[in-house]
């Protein structure tokens, strides 16, 4: 051993002396001589070597860190010595690498190529399958293209292998969508940095772009969903209730159709005594027609709102005893939007509902619906006084006449 280690110092020193000598010759000064087999590690970094044609024989890591080799590794790979397992090349000055660099190192098992100027992987070690650590850290590589990922899975298959691209110019743009998808999806320990960048600075992807686009769509059409309801809500709770309700006939209203009930009376219960003390004595009683008031001619256990329906549908006109107690009531503004699709869906369009207010209200605190039959003059204001009362129960019953 120590003869062979000597007779290495002296081939070292002898050519180094020669290099000194002829800056333009190779280092060592031919291939004649042959690394002594014993030498597992061969360290030449940081000696500015630009010129490197030595054969490794049994070395096993080899350092060529912080020397010139770039324009040296362009052409030459690293010979068929399939004994070597650690390469480190980094701080070269490299801007790319001869494909086959790294052919027939099939023992390879640590890469170190960072501190280059690599803007791509165009190397092959699909045959080392062994490898576990590839450093690409500090280069320029914008992403891995579709052949090199396509090998790092395949080594990953056999060996828990390692990437690192820290500090890289790595971009996060449509055009290298797949790559994070495969950084995302792979094997392969990836090492980068959280953030990357795009052609506009941000980092904007396609599926990013499918996402808002989905997103923004849907809530559009659920806006849009819910306006049309909103808008058609009566309607449709109208047709629904008109649906579940037993007693529903399917012929067209008209005149000569035979109603249950000629008037249906929509109040409050804050009204009632108006309605049980006047309303039953000048209609029911004195003047014949027939009421629907729904605490006493609902249907019990059935629902209220199809029970309202039903009343609705069964009779000739809705009344309804307006005061301000009305519009805070659920389902007196129930039973008058109730009566409106009734006027449109079921009548022709013919209005069938005729208003009483029991006290003046302004316009501005009526809604818009109930203000639409004011100022088609379906209404009529209680007087409250002998006089009036008998021109008031004569206009209502010329109403439900007609």
């Amino acid at each position: 051993m120590e003869h062979t280690c000597l007779r290495f110092k002296r081939f070292v020193s002898a050519t180094f002396a020669n290099y000194g000598k002829q800056p333009s010759c190779l280092f060592p000064v031919s291939q004649t001589d042959p690394v002594p087999p014993s030498i597992l590690t061969l360290n030449l970094s940081s000696n500015k070597l630009d010129k490197f044609v030595l054969t490794l024989t049994n070395v096993q890591k080899l350092i060529l860190r912080d020397n010139h080799l770039g324009d040296l590794l362009v052409f030459k790979h690293m010979g068929r010595n399939s004994k070597l397992e650690y390469v480190d090349i980094s701080e070269n000055n490299i801007y790319t690498l001869k494909p086959s660099i790294f052919q027939g190192q099939i023992e390879l098992r640590y890469i170190n190529l960072s501190h280059n100027h690599l803007q791509e992987v165009l190397f092959d070690v699909s045959r080392s399958s062994n490898l576990s650590f590839l450093d690409l850290s500090n280069n320029s590589i914008s992403a891995l293209d579709q052949n090199s990922m396509r090998m790092f899975d395949n080594i990953s298959l056999t060996s828990n292998l390692t990437i690192y691209l820290l500090n890289n110019s790595l971009q996060c743009t449509c055009k290298t969508l797949i790559f994070w998808k495969w950084v995302v999806g792979t094997r392969v320990n990836v090492f980068y940095d959280r953030r990357c960048l795009s052609e506009d600075g941000e980092c904007i992807s396609y599926v990013s772009f499918i996402i808002i686009a989905s997103i923004v769509l849907v809530a559009t059409l659920i806006c849009i969903a819910v306006a049309v309801v909103y808008k058609y809500r009566w309607k449709l709770r109208y047709m629904f209730y008109l649906a579940k309700s037993k007693h529903r006939r399917h012929e067209t209203s008209t005149d000569s159709k035979h109603y249950v009930y000629d008037a249906f009376i929509s109040y409050c219960e804050h009204d009632n005594l108006f309605v049980i003390n006047d309303c039953i004595k000048n209609l029911e009683m004195e003047r014949n027609f027939k009421l629907c008031l729904h605490q006493r001619d609902f249907l019990p256990g059935e629902e209220i709102t199809t029970n309202i329906t039903n009343a609705i549908h069964e009779s000739r006109k809705t009344i309804c005893i307006v005061s301000k107690n009305f519009f805070d009531s659920y389902y007196c503004m129930f039973e008058f939007n109730m009566a409106r699709m009734e006027s449109i869906y079921s009548r022709d369009k013919r209005n069938i509902i005729f208003l009483i207010f029991l006290e003046q209200i302004l316009p501005q605190n009526m809604p818009l619906m109930l203000l639409e039959l004011v100022q088609k003059d379906s209404y009529i204001e209680y007087p409250n006084d002998e006089q009036g009362n008998i021109v008031f129960w004569e206009k209502i019953d010329e109403a439900l006449r007609q």
